[in-house]
């Protein structure tokens, strides 16, 4: 008889979608995980400040949103992503030399991170690769541009938009 009943609300779930909701376009997904690039930590979140975004809209890479699709809370998933499904191939295009004056007021050195400004205001992440007497080598990529990236990730939530 219990079998019987188990096998019933299974049934349930299965019809009215009522169990924990997979990881599909439109719902709402947290994680938690450590980044590793050539086998060096370069990043994490964890359950206490998760990576929160939604599937399907493009606001993570895809080869995450491919490894997390119809996974569950609980999920723990081991993955790599090649550059072409994360951040793309280094692109030489992107290396530019930008006059000093551009950076004025700005204590730089070769090595150093930068945020600089689109003709709009938006940020852009830059690299200063060089500096000269008047020009500096500045690389424009992503700083993951050309990297395959190791997840180890846990989903801790998947969720309806509207809660």
């Amino acid at each position: 008889m219990k079998l019987g009943l188990i096998a019933a609300a299974a049934a349930l779930i299965a019809i009215c979608g009522c169990g924990d909701p997979a990881a599909t376009d439109g719902k709402i997904v947290s994680i938690s995980y450590a980044l590793k690039v050539n086998g060096r930590q370069v990043d994490t979140a964890s359950g206490d400040r998760p990576f929160v975004f939604t599937m399907g809209d493009k606001s993570t890479i895809p080869g995450m949103e491919e490894a997390l699709k119809n996974k569950h809370k609980g999920d723990k998933i081991h993955i790599l992503i090649p550059p072409e499904k994360a951040y793309g191939a280094h692109n030489g295009a992107y290396v530019k030399e930008v006059p000093l004056s551009a950076l004025k007021g700005l204590q730089v050195k070769a090595g150093d991170n930068i945020a600089a400004r689109t003709a709009d205001g938006k940020a852009l992440p830059a690299k200063i690769i060089a500096l000269g007497k008047t020009a500096a080598t500045v690389d424009f990529n992503h700083p993951l541009a050309g990297q395959t990236l190791e997840f180890d990730l846990t989903v801790l939530d998947v969720r309806n938009s509207r809660r």
